[in-house]
């Protein structure tokens, strides 16, 4: 078992900034576009850990992790995980991890370098086990119990649960 940490772009958090859309971290959480390094040399049984971005004044903190429980090809994924493909909240923000159309082809609202799309949509990620921080009063506390959370990370075959 390897976990990685995977820190969001700047800006990124869940309570002060703008929505993490990749790696999503609900009920069954996926990685799907964001770092192919990383979903590359993952497999079943490691686990990654997202960081939330960096935010001027804000501490830095992990937000959740989980265990990968299998790499799929994306075109599954866009069948079997609708609600990932990549699409506009009503915030207006971008949401969802699935950057192709229903040809397989690169989606509109995906704006990364044509050149880079092929790297980007190989591995997803499925995950299991996820520990995530849901409550923004939870928040605050979590940073100050980063290094304890990884620490017990390294010890335990199992993820923390957050309390």
């Amino acid at each position: 078992m390897i976990g990685r940490i995977f820190i969001t772009r700047s800006g990124y958090d869940p309570e002060r900034g703008k929505h993490v859309k990749d790696p999503t971290l609900g009920p069954l959480p996926t990685f799907g576009a964001c770092r192919p390094d990383i979903r590359r040399r993952i497999v079943e049984g490691d686990h990654i850990f997202v960081i939330s971005g960096k935010i001027r004044g804000v501490p830095q903190f992990v937000i959740g992790g989980f265990e990968v429980a299998q790499k799929i090809d994306v075109m599954t994924a866009f069948r079997a995980l609708p609600e990932q493909r990549l699409h506009r909240r009503d915030d207006g923000q971008l949401d969802g991890n699935i950057i192709v159309d229903a040809s397989g082809k690169q989606h509109r609202l995906d704006t990364h370098r044509t050149d880079t799309f092929e790297k980007r949509i190989t591995d997803y990620i499925v995950g299991r086990n996820p520990v995530v921080l849901t409550t923004p009063t939870r928040l605050p506390a979590a940073a100050s119990r980063r290094l304890t959370f990884f620490a017990m990370s390294c010890i335990s075959r199992e993820p923390p649960r957050l309390k």
